[in-house]
């Protein structure tokens, strides 16, 4: 997804972590076996922010 869609790791991880959620629903339906994302860990990085004072960066 970060290659071909030139996606921040941020927005890749959130499309993971969405995706893992509907492959825990569909094991309990017997839609598939078991999750292959079960043992993925999403890795959020903070984004370094500017703080901005009366419309001045600091």
């Amino acid at each position: 997804m970060r290659n071909n869609d030139k996606l921040s790791s941020n927005a890749a991880m959130k499309y993971i972590r969405m995706l893992k959620k509907v492959l825990n629903d569909a094991v309990p339906r017997d839609w598939i076996k078991s999750n292959p994302l079960s043992s993925f860990k999403c890795h959020f990085k903070w984004p370094k922010r500017e703080v901005l004072l009366l419309g001045k960066v600091y």
